[in-house]
């Protein structure tokens, strides 16, 4: 986990069944807009509809996605945020999870997403606006 209950991963593991039972993982946040959602009848579900593309704003998803995961965490829920490389959507929405909701900064909220996913790197247009959400969550 990279915190407890939140994990990061790549399609493949969306898909490893076996992993998810195991891990008990509970809800599954998509980012993606084409990637299929394997397993309804055995996961709750959230899709982002976001493209890897630095233009793509993907600063007005950060509200749904925070909600869906307090939610599956408060409820005794574990959840996987993935996206198809688990590198740049993803790591995304886990570091503003951590910006707003553990008060790291974004240079720690990705030293502590790198501690278990070292291949995390947001693309520049991403970065671009978690450093936005930091400055505006934590002034």
């Amino acid at each position: 986990d990279v915190v407890s209950g939140l994990f990061i991963g790549s399609y493949g593991a969306a898909n490893n069944f076996e992993a998810l039972k195991q891990a008990e993982i509970t809800h599954v946040l998509c980012v993606s807009p084409s990637l299929s959602l394997k397993y309804p009848e055995e996961f709750t579900y959230l899709r982002l509809e976001v493209a890897d593309l630095s233009s793509v704003k993907i600063s007005v998803f950060f509200g749904e996605a925070l909600s869906f995961i307090d939610s599956a965490l408060s409820a005794g829920g574990k959840v996987l945020v993935h996206c198809f490389m688990g590198r740049s959507r993803s790591a995304t929405i886990v570091l503003a999870y951590l910006i707003a909701r553990h008060a790291l900064t974004l240079s720690d909220a990705l030293r502590e997403l790198r501690r278990v996913r070292p291949q995390a790197q947001p693309n520049t247009g991403f970065y671009k606006e978690l450093v936005a959400f930091e400055t505006a969550t934590q002034g």
